[in-house]
């Protein structure tokens, strides 16, 4: 391995470097630098023995940092310890070498650079960490002790080091997770990452409920950034592992990692290849880094079909969600994008999985020689509409304080025109014909996959008592649109109450509060459930009069199959001859088997 030595000769005196090269079966002392390379412009240079080299403001200001009169440090950072240039197999090497390096290092820095606050959200954590690990007190308390919902300066200085472009990486999971000692550098000043990670947990510990920020009086709270939050959950759950040396699938890996992001996208199979178990690792070799994006991706993809289920990697495959690798097979995972759909697929053993195709087991063939796939099952039916997609940028403007709720209104909204309803989401004498159920039930059912799969109550199918919730969340969206789109005040009043609660007194402004709060905690439940369902997907009618919820890029003309050992349906599409996967679906009242009574003639489908 290369390694940076980087000294003073004399104090404030030029920095001098020279390239060491050791081995990692010795022992000897060295820091490891887990940063973001920011502008990838190399705008600075440093003298490494008798020559100049060009590196990035941030490579710089790091080696600046780590630079003593008369004291050597050996330092580990890729933009010079990886020679950039080479895309051969010296750097499938490195690559390869990447999780030693870090997990063999005497320490490893977690860099995040200077910001206007960063000393303010050092200090800030610092004293999170004490209210929340110095006293015993109840969740009540500790909001209280912490100002929760302040306008305190610490607030919006935590918030930006959360939402610090470093949480995005990939490369830090497996940087910070498997690293022994190790500590967070931001400001110039310095915190241990235990240290760090106490304060979160603390943070969002059962029963303390959001988290939110006041960062100026007429604003909305806003909440601490998910980016960072999940990320140090994502990066501990991984440390414990590893720690406890428990073996971890490449396939699980790609799901903690999913929403992480990497310059090249290959980037994201082998930034945490290394951690995973050894079948993974002798499947996925270093070597294969050698490969261009769109073949690891179909490598990866074939070796996790050839895995327990087949489904788990098809329910996030197909193109019925935006594609960024080029030429990539329909039924191959693209996992430069992160999608906001949650797969439909569950563990086996979960309570919650559908069973669209029975009890009839997977008969899904790779072929190694072809780009194709075969899979047996059936046409059961075809999309005939598809509801709208909403301009969501143009619901938010104007609106003021109620911006966050327009997107989830305007798609009610027409999710209800859609599908016949009006916004009570009631129809007269309307019946969903497969089910025979009145047509409102069948529709909050399917916005919420019949399934609740968050929370204290992970049932399917989704209890009666949703019936009531849906009502709270119909009548609140009738409220806004009464209003009007602004949330105007100049509305009148009483008679939107009476309109909305016929049986309150709309004097009684109190009162009708107090029922528009009450409403307004079962909409927070139903939006839960219907949000794990809904995200990343739009609502469609069958040409067999059925309700479904199917990948946004789904088109008339669509097929609905149900494929052998499938827990859910998919929507796949005519291209010459063989198919596209398009993506899986709920599709209302055939989730159980339903569709595989009768005489039914399986084919074979062919998916490119």
């Amino acid at each position: 391995m290369r390694l940076l030595e980087i000294t003073r000769r004399y104090p404030f005196g030029p920095i001098c470097c020279s390239i060491v090269h050791k081995s990692l079966d010795e022992k000897f002392d060295y820091e490891a630098i887990s940063y973001t390379w920011g502008s990838p412009d190399l705008t600075h240079k440093i003298r490494v023995e008798d020559c100049q080299l060009a590196v990035t403001g941030n490579a710089f200001d790091i080696i600046r940092g780590r630079a003593f009169f008369l004291k050597r440090k050996l330092v580990w950072i890729d933009a010079i310890c990886i020679n950039q240039k080479d895309d051969g197999p010296e750097k499938s090497e490195q690559i390869g070498l990447m999780r030693e390096i870090y997990q063999q290092a005497s320490w490893v820095i977690v860099w995040l650079g200077n910001a206007p606050d960063a000393r303010e959200a050092m200090r800030f954590i610092s004293y999170l960490y004490h209210k929340i690990n110095m006293y015993n007190n109840s969740d009540e308390e500790l909001k209280k002790i912490l100002n929760i919902g302040s306008n305190s300066p610490g607030w919006p200085a935590f918030c930006n080091f959360l939402d610090h472009p470093y949480w995005t990486r990939v490369w830090i999971i497996q940087e910070v997770a498997v690293a022994t000692n190790l500590y967070i550098s931001y400001g110039g000043e310095s915190l241990g990452w235990d240290y760090f990670t106490s304060v979160i947990r603390g943070l969002h510990r059962k029963g303390m409920g959001s988290v939110f920020v006041l960062t100026e009086m007429n604003q909305m709270p806003q909440k601490l950034p998910t980016v960072g939050k999940d990320q140090v959950d994502t990066i501990a759950y991984i440390r414990d592992q590893v720690s406890n040396k428990r073996p971890m699938r490449l396939d699980f890996l790609l799901q903690l990692s999913q929403k992480s992001q990497a310059t090249l996208p290959k980037d994201k199979i082998f930034a945490i290849r290394a951690m995973a178990d050894e079948h993974s690792k002798q499947a996925i070799t270093s070597q294969h880094y050698n490969l261009d994006d769109k073949d690891v991706y179909i490598l990866v993809s074939r070796y996790l079909l050839s895995l327990d289920d087949p489904f788990k990697l098809l329910s996030q495959a197909g193109i019925g969600n935006k594609r960024e690798t080029a030429d990539l097979p329909s039924w191959a995972v693209d996992w430069s994008i992160s999608t906001s759909s949650l797969p439909f697929w569950q563990h086996p053993s979960s309570p919650l999985r559908y069973q669209a195709s029975g009890s009839s087991s997977p008969d899904v063939r790779t072929v190694p020689e072809l780009n194709s796939i075969f899979i047996t099952g059936y046409t059961i039916d075809e999309i005939e509409d598809l509801a709208p997609v909403i301009d969501l940028a143009k619901t938010y403007q104007n609106l003021g304080p109620m911006a966050p709720l327009a997107p989830l209104m305007a798609i009610f909204k027409a999710s209800c025109e859609f599908t016949g309803l009006n916004l009570t989401g009631q129809a007269q004498n309307k019946t969903y014909a497969p089910s025979k159920q009145p047509l409102q039930e069948a529709f909050w059912r399917t916005l919420i996959g019949n399934r609740l799969v968050y929370g204290i109550d992970i049932v399917s199918p989704a209890p009666e008592i949703y019936a009531s919730y849906f009502a709270s969340f119909s009548r609140l969206a009738q409220m806004w649109d009464l209003f009007g789109p602004d949330w105007s005040l100049n509305a009148d009043i009483p008679q939107i109450i009476q309109e909305i609660y016929p049986d309150c007194d709309p004097e009684k402004l109190e009162v009708a509060l107090q029922r528009i709060l009450e409403d307004g905690k079962m909409m927070g439940k139903f939006s839960r459930a219907w949000s794990s369902c809904w995200s990343g997907r739009r609502l469609a009618w069958t040409r067999n009069g059925r309700l479904a919820m199917v990948p946004p890029l789904t088109k008339k003309g669509d097929i609905v199959a149900v494929l052998l050992g499938a827990q859910s349906c998919f929507v796949m599409r005519g291209d010459r001859g063989a198919h596209r996967l398009v993506g899986e679906a709920y599709v209302h009242g055939i989730m159980n088997g339903e569709a595989m009574k009768g005489d039914l003639k399986t084919e074979t489908f062919v998916i490119e």
